[in-house]
């Protein structure tokens, strides 16, 4: 999975475990490998024209991304649907490292809200909120199997501290979210999954996808994958409260097709999570269901 649709995911999965808490205990490092986390190769698919994937991005390289993303989402039984949230993004390798690692950097250059059949809020007010992400950079290293590594986040200095706290999460996760790709040579058929650990707002959230390659044509990688999120039931504290929350987690599916010499995708990627919060005696209800849209040119 691309960087910026991946970052869009997680700040939705934020926006989802920020009505929970603000605050936990034991908190762990994103940055340290969780054990069992990895990729596995499940089948090398097809040998008829079989390779091996990698990306190679060339010093210069520039390429605009735009995600649309529709959310409905609920707590407690509020909420509903929300605006179609549009960002348009420039994705750029500055730097070719002589292992083929590329330096990558990820620009919001738009954000903006658009009217949806049925929103609880107003597409202004969301687009007030997604203009404030306009000038967010995001930089790390891409390796040519897929692993992020020195992933960094520059949020705009106007950024409400409200925001900025949410998207400083971004940071604990951004080197996993590539699409990994396997040390074999595979073709069409291929299949394999993997497994990352993230934290969000002190929760761990394990991650598992599944990765089916449906065509190979040139750079261009076709395929279809299933995702499922778990994480423990367990106690966190907020403001003094000590909450429950149990039952959460959910996954989705997507199709889409990735160009291994620009990092981008082309696609679609459909999610459902849920989770239960008690606190002082009362329990609520929390899911979200999104769908994200890429498309680059």
């Amino acid at each position: 999975m691309l960087p910026a649709m991946k970052v869009v995911t997680i700040i939705a999965l934020v926006a989802l475990l920020g009505i929970a808490c603000t605050k936990a205990e034991d908190r762990k490092s994103a940055t340290t490998a969780a054990p069992g986390d990895g990729i596995e190769l499940i089948s090398t698919g097809s040998p008829v024209a079989a390779r091996t994937l990698r990306y190679h991005l060339a010093k210069g390289t520039k390429t605009p991304l735009e995600l649309v993303l529709e959310l409905d989402l609920e707590a407690g039984g509020r909420g509903g649907k929300m605006p179609t949230l549009v960002l348009t993004t420039d994705i750029a390798a500055d730097e070719v490292l002589p292992d083929g690692s590329a330096r990558i950097r990820t620009a919001v250059a738009n954000a903006q809200a658009r009217e949806r059949a049925g929103s609880v809020v107003p597409a202004s007010t969301m687009g007030a909120m997604a203009g404030q992400l306009i000038g967010t950079t995001l930089t790390a290293t891409l390796s040519p199997d897929g692993v992020l590594s020195r992933a960094k986040v520059d949020l705009p200095k106007s950024l409400a501290p409200a925001v900025a706290a949410q998207l400083d999460q971004l940071t604990q996760n951004l080197e996993q979210i590539a699409m990994r790709l396997p040390a074999e040579p595979v073709g069409v058929g291929a299949m394999w999954s993997s497994r990352n650990t993230m934290a969000l707002n002190g929760i761990d959230l394990v991650t598992v996808t599944t990765v089916t390659i449906t065509a190979i044509d040139g750079d261009r990688v076709a395929f279809t994958s299933k995702t499922t999120v778990t994480t423990p039931d367990r106690t966190v504290d907020q403001q003094g409260v000590t909450m429950s929350i149990k039952d959460f987690g959910g996954g989705g599916s997507g199709a889409g097709t990735i160009d291994l010499s620009r990092m981008t995708m082309t696609g679609s990627l459909h999610s459902e999570f849920r989770g239960r919060l008690t606190a002082q005696g009362q329990t609520a209800d929390m899911k979200m269901a999104m769908t994200l849209t890429t498309r680059s040119w």
